[in-house]
């Protein structure tokens, strides 16, 4: 050991060392084993120090004891042996707390002042708190200038204990104690802590709400401290004018904030100090920012550009972080008045000032600076330079090892990907997904793996708007893969998001049994979950799962399923939730309709506006409007038509305003409804009136529902006044659906037009305009006569079969045989009904026409064909015209043998 190396030293000089000596030299020995960083070695050599002489009286060996003890707590308390530490320094405290020696005392008190800090850093308020004042006590007339300069501190500290212990009084009239010892004090330490205290002061004030207090404070200090010369004085006031800044902003007081600001930038903009300089800047860029707040953009600029001006040279090495973030506020305030390219060139100057700077906060500003300029590109539609951007942006920092930059670039990939689709560039945007998940897939890092199930969500979400869904189910298969285990909350979503979409893709795909099951598996992994995102796909999920099972024809699994979510969500107060099951509700309604549980679905139209029917979310007001139509229908279907009409008359009265698709379109077949209710009751001018309404309502329309209500309402209307005999207003609208949706390519307004154009053509013929009835009849065919859609083909059959009994009226035999065979031909193969029974029609017709003219052969020859295509035809009316071709043929015969029999058309 150490000493033992001492005495046999001393003992071969031939002198023996004094205890006192040896003791001095163990206390100088351990100074030197601490200073060396050997703590616990010089632990030891303390420990042995008081082991050896801790008993001893005489007054040398005391005081190397007590400086012993004193340094063996600083080491324990340097290597963290928190409580051998304080146990030290009560035993020091313990061995001399009464001792008259100026030495000792002074450990004694030094002792109790770094207790007092340990006890504090322990949260152990209250004992620290007696630590400091047994050091204000012990010392508090001292008046030696390390004496005063510790009372301070110790006051300062007990003040921090009664703060924590919720003792504001206390802690103030500690401060205030201060200021009363120190006030006339000369010495620079003793300012500095009475500054210190004031600013303590102050900010205890403001803590209990005590706010023109804390600012009158601040102010004290800036008159008592603002002529000084001494940097810490001077750092003092810079502190207080910043902190009296921040807060009169917080109270609103925004002039006197920015004069608080300009008085930093006044007092120490020109001071050579760094720690002077830099409030100054800050105050400036808190000057812009305050200026920008207020709607003073011009100003804000001038602050930042005054930042930059005076301390964003090259030889201002401590500002490099204000100018940046002045450079980045400046190139916010400009995008905000429209100045983009100046904005765009203060963000390019940001990267070319900083982009290599290797200090975190430095980088940080330089990803913002790229990052502002991404979404100013953005606003300015110019999109290859804000592909570049994030190219750039990648290339920069794409090797990066630093937790927040990796993931920067991993937010800049996906959101590449996200623009990319935007464009279009659907190719591109899935392979910067790809780029997304070989980069961080094998991460570990949680918020890297959100971006990889990012990535991977996203491009199957793509890959199915591309109806590429077999492969956007290959992805969501692949994310499932990967985190189905996860207990991070947003991988959790992330699953239950792409179980969901997996099944809605499936069921797309006409996979229907497979979306139930899918579906299954979200409603059993996340059935009990608590978070909000995943009850809602649990209930969405039932709600697929349910349309699903109908399409299967499990039609009371469906109710069941329906029923299930109502028993899961029926009490949720989340506007999801409540929206998933007013949609549930509504398809329970309408597939209780079609199975003719009509009570039923009543009931459940009820439950629907019981529920919701004073709702005011979109969604649900779409739902109530369709339960509410529904049940008009029911009551129709009841032969209760005046409270039909009563139901109808409200869905206008509530949603006639709405400018939700859904819901106008509910106020439209609300329309529609009431009118035929009122045909059919006979009133005939009440329905012409309403359907005179949809007209004016929904005439600009351009939604394909209500274009097709519209017509709707239009061609009623014609039927209407065609049956009161007012032939040629029904001509009128007539042309007006043919001059609305002639050139529509919706298949339902084409039927629309070709049917205006034959029910035109009829009219016409009714009124004895025949040449105007074929013209219409011959504009149907040329303009739906390659039309592939049967509804369309249907009417174009019928505009050839109504010319060609015109042409035969008008003994035009021969043009009439020829547009019979035009409509043969263009139909014979068709398997539509009607088309058929349009073709065997046709045919019957034809045969009577060339039987007219005197060609007999021809004549049998037709009826033999249609006898041999529809004799034996599953349909009624296709044999009918079999049978009329067979006794036309049979008195054909019999004509050309005498006979006078008639033959039928």
């Amino acid at each position: 050991m150490a000493n033992d190396d001492v005495t046999k030293w001393g003992e071969t000089a031939g002198v023996p060392l004094s205890p006192e000596q040896v003791a001095k030299v163990l206390v100088d020995n351990g100074v030197a084993l601490g200073q060396s960083g050997r703590s616990e070695e010089a632990v030891a050599v303390y420990a042995d120090v008081v082991q050896r002489f801790g008993a001893a009286n005489g007054p040398v060996l005391r005081k190397l004891v007590a400086q012993a003890l004193f340094n063996e707590a600083i080491m324990l308390g340097n290597l963290g042996r928190t409580a051998d530490e304080l146990a030290v320094y009560e035993d020091l405290i313990g061995r001399s707390r009464d001792a008259s020696d100026v030495m000792l005392r002074d450990l004694v008190t030094r002792a109790l002042f770094n207790k007092g800090v340990r006890l504090g850093e322990l949260e152990r308020n209250d004992e620290a708190l007696a630590a400091y004042e047994g050091v204000v006590g012990r010392l508090g007339t001292a008046n030696e200038l390390p004496a005063r300069e510790l009372v301070a501190m110790a006051l300062l500290n007990a003040a921090v204990m009664f703060r924590r212990l919720g003792q504001t009084a206390h802690a103030l009239a500690r401060y205030d104690d201060i200021v009363v010892r120190l006030g006339t004090a000369s010495e620079l330490p003793l300012r500095d802590l009475l500054a210190r205290a004031l600013g303590s002061k102050a900010v205890t004030l403001g803590e209990a709400g005590r706010i023109d207090e804390e600012i009158a404070v601040y102010e004290i200090m800036v008159r008592r401290f603002g002529a000084e010369s001494e940097l810490p004085l001077r750092r003092q006031v810079a502190w207080a004018l910043g902190n009296k800044a921040a807060r009169l902003c917080q109270t609103g007081r925004t002039e006197d904030e920015i004069a608080a600001w300009a008085e930093i930038v006044e007092r120490f903009a020109m001071a050579s100090e760094p720690l002077l300089r830099v409030p100054a800047a800050e105050a400036l860029f808190n000057t812009g920012n305050k200026l920008g707040q207020i709607g003073r953009p011009e100003e804000a600029i001038a602050a930042y550009d005054e930042l930059l001006a005076r301390f964003g040279g090259p030889g201002e090495r401590y500002m490099r972080e204000q100018v940046a973030r002045a450079l980045v506020s400046k190139g916010g305030m400009l995008s905000q008045i429209g100045r983009s390219d100046e904005a765009l060139a203060v963000y390019d100057e940001v990267v070319e000032r900083f982009g290599t700077a290797s200090e975190p906060a430095l980088r940080e500003l330089v990803a913002n600076a790229r990052q502002h300029k991404l979404s100013r590109l953005r606003q300015l539609g110019r999109s290859e330079d804000e592909i570049a951007v994030f190219d750039d942006f990648i290339g920069h920092l794409g090797t990066e090892n630093e937790p927040t930059m990796r993931q920067r670039v991993a937010t800049a990939m996906v959101h590449k990907g996200v623009r990319l689709a935007e464009l279009g560039r659907d190719e591109e945007a899935l392979a910067a997904y790809d780029d997304v998940v070989e980069r961080f897939g094998a991460a570990t890092e949680p918020v890297l793996t959100e971006h990889v199930a990012w990535a991977l969500f996203n491009k199957a979400v793509r890959l199915g708007q591309l109806e590429r869904r077999e492969h956007a189910i290959a992805v969501y298969d692949e994310l499932i893969a990967r985190f189905e285990t996860s207990s991070q909350p947003a991988l959790r979503e992330r699953v239950a998001k792409s179980l969901y979409n997996k099944g809605v893709g499936l069921g797309e795909l006409g996979r229907s049994t497979e979306a139930v099951a899918v579906h299954d598996q979200v409603i059993g992994r996340f059935g009990t979950a608590a978070e909000a995102i995943l009850r809602e796909h649990v209930a969405k999920a039932l709600v697929h799962k349910g349309l699903r099972l109908g399409q299967l024809g499990r039609l009371d699994e469906e109710l069941a399923v329906y029923d299930e979510l109502v028993a899961r969500f029926g009490t949720a107060s989340e506007r999801v939730l409540r929206e998933q099951l007013a949609k549930a509700l509504v398809n329970k309604s309408i597939r209780l309709g079609q199975i003719g549980r009509k009570d039923e679905q009543m009931a459940a139209d009820e439950e629907v506006l019981r529920r919701f029917g004073t709702a005011k979310e979109p969604l649900l007001r779409e739902q109530v409007g369709i339960a509410l139509y529904n049940k008009g229908v029911r009551l129709g279907q009841l032969g209760r038509s005046e409270q039909a009409i009563a139901i109808y008359d409200e869905v206008v009265a509530r949603f006639g305003a709405a400018s939700e698709p859904v819901l106008r379109e509910q106020v439209a077949k609300s329309l529609g409804n009431k009118a035929a209710r009122l045909a059919k009751m006979g009133r005939n001018d009440e329905a012409i009136a309403v359907y005179d309404e949809v007209i004016a309502r929904f005439g600009a329309a351009s939604e394909p529902a209500l274009r097709e209500h519209l017509a709707k309402a239009l061609v009623n209307k014609s039927v209407k006044l065609s049956e009161m005999g007012q032939n040629g207003e029904t001509i009128a609208i007539y042309d007006e659906v043919i001059a609305r949706y002639g050139t529509a390519s919706e298949p339902a307004m084409r039927v629309r037009v070709a049917k205006a154009l034959v029910s035109k053509g009829i009219r016409l013929g009714e009124m004895g305009r025949n040449e105007e009835e074929i013209v219409a009849y011959d504009e149907v065919v040329v303009r739906f006569g390659t039309a592939a859609e049967p509804a369309v083909c249907e009417q174009v059959g019928w505009a050839l079969s109504n010319k060609a009994i015109r042409l035969a009226q008008k003994a035009r035999a021969e043009e009439a045989i020829a547009v019979y065979d035009d409509l043969i031909g263009r139909f014979s193969t068709a398997s539509e009904p009607v088309i058929r029974e349009q073709v065997a029609k046709a045919m019957v017709h034809k045969a009577v026409r060339l039987g007219e003219l005197g060609r007999g052969m021809q004549e049998i020859a037709v009826y033999d064909d249609v006898i041999a295509r529809y004799g034996a035809a599953k349909e009624p009316a296709l044999r009918e015209q079999a049978a009329k071709a067979l006794h036309n043929k049979a008195v054909a015969l019999r004509q050309r043998a005498g006979s006078a029999a008639g033959i039928s058309p």
